[in-house]
């Protein structure tokens, strides 16, 4: 499977101090992503040994941002 984003030749991160934490294995860090990636990036961040739980709205349903992408 190809992983655009691990093959790119540079990733930019836009991040703020509101929310730190000392280690993120001790936060829960929500990843934006775009529904074509879902399922290769939830693959990805379980080699990870992160743990995974797509957001979703009181109904049950995912969670999709105004740019059509789920948390």
């Amino acid at each position: 499977m190809f992983d655009g984003a691990a093959a790119s030749r540079r990733m930019i991160a836009v991040v703020d101090s509101s929310k730190p934490a000392q280690y993120l294995d001790r936060a829960k860090v929500p990843v934006e992503v775009l529904p074509f990636a879902r399922c290769a990036v939830e693959h990805r961040l379980r080699e990870l040994d992160a743990p995974v739980a797509a957001r979703r709205m009181l109904n049950g349903d995912l969670f999709v941002t105004d740019q059509k992408a789920m948390v």
